[in-house]
């Protein structure tokens, strides 16, 4: 299965199928407890399969956000400079969501699926949300 670069941050971690798992404890800047958290990734894919992967993640989407209360938003994007390069945009209102979105059996057999038409591993970054 395909692994996820690190990001720098030590919160960020890869250890079930080729996106994410979040730790259920997350830590600001000053130590306490960050309450939203969002996610970057870049997923590059094979040549010949974007629709295929657009209409997968598109159902992957669509069962988040109808099944995880804690999904703020779950959003695909492709770049207008490389059409195999895509950026994924989560956010979640505390790392326990994010951590809960990456154990669910419908994430896990999307993973499967997406797994066949990744062309490298995943960028996945963690970021601590900036709100109000």
């Amino acid at each position: 299965m395909l692994m996820a670069k690190s990001a720098p941050d030590p919160r960020a971690t890869q250890t079930s199928g080729p996106w994410y798992d979040a730790r259920s404890e997350s830590a600001g800047p000053e130590g306490g407890q960050v309450m939203a958290v969002g996610l970057l990734a870049t997923i590059t894919i094979q040549e010949g399969k974007n629709g295929e992967f657009e209409e997968a993640f598109l159902d992957l989407t669509e069962l988040v956000r109808a099944n995880e209360p804690g999904n703020v938003f779950y959003a695909l994007h492709r770049s207008p400079t490389d059409p195999q390069v895509y950026k994924v945009m989560e956010q979640y209102d505390s790392p326990e969501a994010l951590d809960a979105h990456g154990k669910t059996d419908y994430f896990r057999e999307a993973n499967k699926r997406l797994a066949g038409m990744v062309a490298a591993a995943p960028e996945i970054e963690i970021l601590d949300a900036v709100v109000r």
